[in-house]
């Protein structure tokens, strides 16, 4: 038996927002026990498991450190779920028994940060193959709107190895329900009818003893007509050009907005999250 699927809404003062916003784990957004782990398990756990199959990770100088990871993962996951813990021979092995995308920065004096490794099943139009090995200003440069944080890369870095765990969101629309929405796929157009609210909840858990840090994606998906209209369309028109182009609405941007003009919205709750 699995719980619902939570509900986040993160524009929900009619903005976007590329800021980090890191938040404690654990805070509350009203989904009770699914607020309050790293690992969520809900309704959807089994698409999510099987999207994974035959997957593998991507590494660049992992390998040292992968026994002490998958122990910090394994015992953060028999901590918050006793009844799913289990013995994972390998970090790939690991990554494809929860349902988040799982991402390892590491840090050294010599080389700085970079991503040591990556499973990644649920990517929201990226490429994980492009981003092993980049540090933290490389990977989030296509972002738009990225430009503090990137600039602040150090010590958004050194907070996500010494402190934390953190949550924070982000989001986006989609024109399918797919969950891999890998680049190679393409991006399905706008019919005028089927649009998906895409957002992802990301947990950052620090590993101070291995100067790294663990990065979880977990990524919702909702019927764009469930979740408010009016804070969703605002929060669209205050995306810059940049913006919407990365988040792939340009071509279909006056669509869209008519869309969330005249849809008839549903009243299905949703918790406030600011992105």
């Amino acid at each position: 038996m699995f719980l619902p699927q939570p509900r986040y809404f993160p524009p929900d003062k009619g903005r976007y927002s590329t800021t980090p916003d890191l938040k404690p784990l654990g805070t509350d957004y009203g989904n009770g026990r699914l607020d309050e782990v790293a690992f969520q398990f809900d309704e959807h756990t089994p698409q999510f498991l099987a999207n994974k199959q035959g997957r593998v990770a991507l590494t660049d100088s992992f390998a040292e450190i992968e026994a002490p990871v998958v122990a910090a993962l394994s015992a953060r996951l028999a901590t918050e779920w006793p009844e799913r813990a289990f013995v994972a021979t390998d970090f790939n092995h690991f990554c494809q028994s929860v349902c988040e995308d799982i991402a390892i920065v590491r840090r050294s004096p010599e080389r700085g940060d970079w991503n040591a490794a990556m499973h990644i099943s649920t990517p929201s139009h990226w490429a994980p193959e492009e981003k092993i090995g980049q540090n933290y200003a490389t990977t989030h440069a296509p972002v738009p709107g990225t430009e503090r944080s990137r600039a602040a890369a150090s010590s958004l870095v050194d907070i996500m190895v010494n402190r934390g765990p953190f949550v924070r969101f982000t989001w986006g629309l989609a024109f399918d329900d797919r969950l891999d929405c890998h680049p190679r796929h393409g991006k399905t157009p706008f019919d005028g009818e089927n649009l998906w609210f895409r957002t992802e909840r990301q947990i950052l858990i620090p590993l101070p003893e291995l100067n790294a840090a663990i990065f979880l994606i977990r990524l919702h998906l909702y019927p764009a007509s469930t979740v408010p209209r009016e804070p969703l369309r605002i929060a669209l028109e205050s995306m810059s050009p940049e913006a919407r182009a990365y988040k792939g609405l340009a071509d279909d941007w006056e669509r869209v907005v008519s869309w969330l003009r005249t849809a008839a919205m549903s009243t299905l709750p949703t918790q406030r999250v600011t992105s």
